[in-house]
């Protein structure tokens, strides 16, 4: 079967479990099988995060739906860390989260499977709808493309997990290496949670309840999209060390958002500091 057939096949299976919103209750072959087809066709929602400058700022990330409709502007997940960039002064700081912020010069890029004669689709970056380095180091971006847009250009939105990711449950990775525009995957089972502090620049940060595993990485996977065996995103890959990598838990931020208008992801932020009120053991007694 040809790429254009596996697209079509990605996009029908997807169409279904978006519209009848039933991705706990499919099959987990359905799920993964529309995985796997989108990215033998060249597209998972996966994208190129880039900023400008030199060297310029390359990270991963994936379109998401939140439940929004077609009409809405698309939101790209990404890692906090990439919201802004930790090369320079500007990168976010200890206890900082920003909502609905101007985003700096950036773009997001999709493949574009080669229809109407374009191999990538791109969109520029509006705002920081939620951004953390800090706690979660996750970040929500708004981009100059609609949902409806997106789809009729090849590029799909998957969901986030309304449940944990446990230990031992099968992860697949994917993200773009800095260097270079393909896509990597990588599998493997969710290894123990783990909280901890650690320095950024002679800043502490800390990290909450992290998902550790041993999938392969490389710089420029962060912000890349970690799904569960149900085809929906559970984390993001934020940080990797020499042999234990880690992905942010997205669990938490998902009970923290709502829809405002129909038309817009809000972000709760009295809600974000409740589910601040007990850091663990390795962050206490930091300093801003």
């Amino acid at each position: 079967m040809g790429a254009g057939g596996l697209w079509l096949i990605s996009v029908w299976v997807h169409g279904i479990l978006r519209e009848m919103k039933i991705m706990m209750g499919i099959s987990a072959f359905f799920a993964i099988t529309a995985l796997a087809c989108a990215q033998e066709a060249g597209s998972v929602g996966v994208g190129h995060l880039i900023y400008s400058g030199t060297p310029p700022l390359r990270c991963s990330g994936a379109l998401v739906d939140f439940g929004l409709p077609d009409s809405a502007k698309a939101l790209f997940l990404t890692a906090g860390h990439c919201a802004r960039s930790w090369r320079t002064a500007d990168h976010l700081k200890p206890f900082e989260i920003i909502i609905n912020e101007d985003a700096a010069t950036g773009t997001v890029r999709f493949r574009g499977l080669g229809r109407g004669g374009r191999d990538f689709i791109e969109a520029p970056v509006r705002k920081v709808v939620f951004g953390s380095f800090d706690f979660w180091d996750a970040a929500i971006l708004e981009i100059e493309a609609t949902y409806a847009q997106m789809k009729d250009s090849g590029v799909l939105a998957w969901p986030m997990s309304s449940r944990l990711a446990k230990e031992g449950d099968p992860l697949v990775f994917y993200g773009y290496k800095r260097e270079g525009f393909d896509l990597d995957q990588s599998r493997c089972p969710a290894g123990p949670y783990s909280s901890f502090a650690f320095e950024q620049d002679a800043r502490t940060y800390c990290a909450i309840n992290r998902i550790s595993h041993q999938c392969g990485s490389a710089p420029g996977m962060s912000g890349g999209p970690v799904f569960n065996d149900e085809g929906q995103i559970v984390g993001i890959l934020t940080s990797a060390g020499q042999k234990i990598n880690y992905l942010s838990n997205l669990f938490f931020i998902r009970r923290c958002l709502t829809i405002e208008n129909k038309e817009t992801l809000a972000v709760d932020r009295n809600c974000l500091k409740e589910k601040l009120r007990y850091l663990p053991e390795s962050c206490a007694g930091r300093t801003n």
